[in-house]
């Protein structure tokens, strides 16, 4: 059992500090620990958490059942437009 940084675990795992900094963030990440300001990760936590990650295809559904579907962006000029639409329906009226 090692405990390493945000760039420890970086340099042991291969993905990028923004990444893993994302997913803490998110919560969707390894388990970590924080002592004040301090972040720290076990890397054998890590392991168990990447391990139970592991997937046979990528038809297969996702392990993390809490995630929230992406909200879809509008264009706020097509919605400007169509309001306007409506503003000049409803004034023929």
């Amino acid at each position: 059992m090692a405990y390493v940084d945000v760039d420890g675990l970086s340099k042991y795992s291969g993905f990028a500090v923004p990444t893993l900094n994302k997913w803490r963030t998110s919560g969707k990440g390894p388990p970590f620990s924080k002592f004040g300001k301090a972040i720290r990760y076990d890397t054998g936590k890590f392991d168990d958490w990447f391990a139970a990650h592991e997937r046979r295809s990528t038809s297969e559904p996702p392990l993390c059942t809490d995630a929230k579907p992406t909200p879809r962006r509008t264009n706020l000029r097509s919605r400007r437009y169509f309001k306007s639409l409506r503003n000049l329906a409803e004034a023929a009226k």
